[in-house]
């Protein structure tokens, strides 16, 4: 009997199984299960001889059937890497597609390579690992020869735009999300999604680099771009769009926008995007007016509630941080600090939002009379953030830090 590969096999044993009529739980027995029929079939698996000769004597053909793959399949090569990878992540099994690539990419062709980087760039997005994600996406803006469409190229600066921002590396992040800006503008045919993705990716950097007043001025496209996308990126656009106008100082038309964009999402369709709309809505509330409605209480039970079905230890954080928001401007001094410790003991916080939260976290501080440790965080946010070039962050730390009085008065 030859040496068997997959994913070849798997596709030989399906052709012959669909021509026999049989099901796969018909081939199950002896050596073999159903489930095990799945993954030989999906080519994650190299069948045993035994498992051969079996398979073979149920088909009623003969072992050299069915290890040959047919001509036309032949002449095409395939990496079973790469399509079991690409199963894995379709089954959300994000730590596998890991060890499936993970330093492998340089054995293949570069199709193959780009398309193995793109996939281990997706599993650490889910893994919630920005660094290495950020690393393959990297990689990917420097892989040279391969003819990408417009399109791909678009989707990789906007993704690389977006990973870039929640490492705090905002140079970059410009750089990639008017990369892609750009490239879409070379486009000849209209893609309204990917519109909104690039529009996003460049806006929100924009906006915390402190060139708010000039990310508004593309808000128009932007939301004329989103009546033609899926529910849930136009509910991203406008949760994007208020907060743009609520950090330019209109707050009420910020807000308008964000209940849009509430009512775009419906839970049933995607429950952990509308729980984090809630949060983001809550957040919004908290910078457009300081002060703790019950809407806001609702919003953020509501998302606390969904987040025991669906949520991650991140979103969770994310809860968190606009919780011990809400504890603050309550007075609730210990509480804002156990919140804001939690939010960023977890280390899943992206940039920006672990630096407000540290804020946070040092006005705690000063409301129960640690007032030089809290001063000192101040200013510590205040210079890490306009090193990195978040100025509109560093404006809001050193502002902080100037209008506490050494003993803690505001």
């Amino acid at each position: 009997m030859r040496n068997i590969s997959q994913p070849e096999f798997g596709r030989q044993l399906k052709r012959l199984r669909d021509r026999a009529g049989l099901k796969q739980a018909d081939l199950a027995g002896g050596p073999v299960s159903p489930s095990y029929i799945s993954r030989l079939e999906s080519g994650t698996r190299i069948p045993s001889r035994e498992t051969v000769t079996h398979l073979a004597e149920v088909l009623q053909v003969s072992v050299e059937q069915l290890v040959e793959p047919d001509d036309a399949e032949s002449e095409f090569p395939h990496d079973a890497a790469l399509v079991a990878a690409n199963i894995a992540l379709a089954d959300g099994d994000y730590a596998q597609v890991v060890d499936l690539l993970e330093g492998k990419s340089t054995e293949r062709e570069p199709l193959c390579e780009w398309q193995a980087l793109w996939l281990l760039s997706v599993a650490y997005r889910e893994l919630r690992k920005p660094d290495r994600q950020a690393e393959f996406l990297r990689r990917l803006t420097e892989l040279n020869g391969l003819d990408t469409t417009i399109d791909v190229q678009v989707r990789l600066f906007a993704e690389l735009a977006g990973v870039e921002r929640s490492l705090g590396n905002l140079a970059e992040s410009l750089a990639a999300g008017r990369r892609a800006a750009a490239l879409l503008q070379t486009s000849s045919t209209s893609h309204p999604e990917l519109a909104v993705r690039s529009a996003l990716a460049l806006l929100a950097s924009e906006t915390e680099a402190g060139f708010a007043a000039e990310a508004s001025e593309r808000i128009p496209s932007l939301l004329a771009q989103a009546k033609n996308v899926p529910a849930r990126l136009r509910a991203q656009a406008l949760w994007a769009a208020a907060g743009v106008y609520v950090r330019c100082g209109l707050a009420e038309r910020g807000m308008v926008l964000i209940e849009q964009a509430l009512t775009e999402l419906d839970s049933r369709d995607d429950l952990l995007a509308w729980a984090r709309l809630r949060i983001a809505a809550a957040s919004l509330s908290l910078r457009a007016r300081p002060s703790v409605t019950p809407r806001l209480e609702v919003w953020l039970d509501e998302a606390e509630s969904a987040l025991r079905f669906v949520g991650h230890q991140a979103h969770e954080a994310e809860l968190g941080a606009v919780r011990a928001r809400v504890y603050l401007l309550t007075e609730r001094y210990r509480e804002a600090l156990e919140c804001a410790q939690a939010a960023l003991e977890s280390g899943t916080l992206a940039h920006h939002d672990r630096a407000r939260t540290e804020l946070v976290h040092a006005s705690a501080l000063i409301g129960l009379g640690e007032v030089t440790s809290g001063r000192d965080i101040f200013r510590r946010v205040a210079i890490e953030s306009e090193a990195a070039g978040f100025l509109d962050l560093a404006a809001e730390a050193w502002k902080a830090l100037a209008t506490t009085n050494t003993d803690g008065r505001a």
